[in-house]
């Protein structure tokens, strides 16, 4: 029997499937998350024809629509679909990462981690260029392109801060409206603003409980993927699963949490 399908490091194949060839992509964990019903299915339908014409075992992960902006560990429906792809060395398969995340380099963070920790593969129906292989410069460049956004960001601000202390009107493009000052939004009352530092203080409490374990493995030589699994192993419970208290989550560390905290508290006297 010929049939097309695509070889474990995501080049599409052609020909007659030999016993070495089968396993890895014909076996996959699909993630259809959000969205309306006809939008679901249309995953699906994405989905299902990378493994057309192949005698695939498929096993479907469905997300409830808003999911997608919790934290990944909070995410019920995306832990299982991962552990499902790791422990029965099946393909994590989705059809798009619009959606997937609240960003692309989110998206693509938390695929490497994935990948870097259990030797995931990943496939994306309308990006067959996403694979284990590839995520690492994808990432990165995923990254850059969120700095270099945020460096713009900040350089409009600084100019029309410039402008206003030199008495010059500012006029916002979008609304049209005369912009008077920067720093605080008209909408955010006192309380809401004393939350926000609250909830800034709570985050660096809660890392200074993990930051001694941080700070010795980094001085080991471990980085931020071999710390997550050392955490992982040793049980920890992660920033999440403290903050609730019950043990609700499934909670897992990646090396993206790990950058966090140190990040936070990088150059902190305290």
């Amino acid at each position: 029997m010929y049939v097309f399908y695509r070889h474990p490091d995501n080049r599409p194949y052609a020909g007659e499937l030999k016993s070495s060839q089968k396993g890895r992509h014909l076996k996959a964990g699909i993630f259809i998350f959000g969205g309306t019903e006809q939008n679901q299915q249309s995953q699906r339908k994405a989905s299902k024809e990378i493994f057309k014409g192949s005698n695939s075992s498929v096993k479907y992960f469905v997300e409830n629509n808003h999911h997608q902006k919790r934290h990944a560990e909070d995410r019920e429906q995306l832990m299982a679909a991962a552990r499902y792809c790791r422990t029965a060395d099946a393909t994590f398969v989705v059809s798009t990462l619009k959606g997937f995340f609240p960003t692309r380099w989110e998206a693509l963070s938390w695929m490497l981690s994935q990948a870097n920790l259990y030797k995931t593969h990943f496939m994306v129906a309308d990006d067959p260029a996403i694979n284990r292989g590839t995520l690492a410069l994808m990432s990165a460049q995923a990254d850059e392109q969120r700095k270099r956004i945020a460096q713009s960001s900040k350089e409009a601000l600084e100019d029309i801060k410039s402008k206003l202390e030199a008495g010059i009107p500012v006029v916002a493009k979008s609304s049209g409206r005369t912009v008077t000052q920067l720093g605080v939004h008209e909408g955010l009352t006192e309380t809401q603003l004393k939350g926000n530092e609250e909830q800034a203080r709570l985050a660096r409490e809660r890392d200074e409980k993990y930051l001694p374990d941080i700070e010795k493995l980094q001085a080991l030589g471990m980085g931020y993927n071999a710390i997550a699994r050392q955490f992982n192993a040793m049980g920890i419970l992660t920033p999440s699963q403290e903050r609730r208290q019950k043990g609700e989550t499934m909670g897992e560390w990646y090396a993206s949490t790990i950058r966090n905290i140190v990040l936070r508290n990088k150059g902190d006297t305290k």
